[in-house]
């Protein structure tokens, strides 16, 4: 599997991750939490600071989108009532897949449209570039694994356990 970029669908806004391929091992349950948790993060910080997908400035607003909503026309940041950027969320798709995606009904839409151009200005703030992905992914510390041996000299040992009754 190459890298994928993300999906611009009407029904579905979404990106999916090999996370065994940008870590080089396959990821732990909590790796895979990290990862998600950290490109929400870039997502979300990078749209509400006016930037989209290529760190470019959004499109203006128009004069009376801008005057409605009380701020300047180049105050873009995709955060009218929060419920779009919010509804962005994180699943396990399989093994080493996870899945970066917009929430259903009027947020997809809403996400599709200033993705795409379809019936609002363009402003792609959906997604990662692999670079982005491949950044977050070097990011992660591995989690440790141990052997029983380390387990129970961390809790010290077996002492008071019996066996049998």
């Amino acid at each position: 599997m190459t890298f994928k970029d993300p999906k611009y669908k009407l029904s579905e806004v979404s990106q999916t991750f090999n996370l065994k391929e940008l870590l080089g091992r396959e990821p732990t349950d909590k790796e895979k939490k990290e990862f998600v948790d950290r490109a929400l993060q870039v997502m979300v910080e990078r749209t509400q600071s006016g930037k989209d997908i290529d760190k470019r400035k959004f499109t203006k607003y128009s004069k009376a989108y801008a005057k409605a909503k009380g701020v300047g026309r180049g105050d873009v940041n995709m955060t009218l009532t929060q419920h779009m950027l919010e509804s962005i969320d994180g699943k396990n798709i399989k093994k080493n897949l996870v899945k970066i995606i917009v929430g259903e009904g009027v947020d997809t839409k809403k996400a599709f449209n200033h993705n795409t151009g379809d019936t609002l200005p363009e402003r792609i703030f959906f997604g990662l570039h692999e670079e982005d992905a491949t950044e977050i992914a070097k990011s992660i510390t591995p989690e440790e694994k141990k052997t029983l041996g380390e387990l129970l000299d961390e809790v010290g040992g077996l002492k008071g356990v019996r066996v049998g009754s």
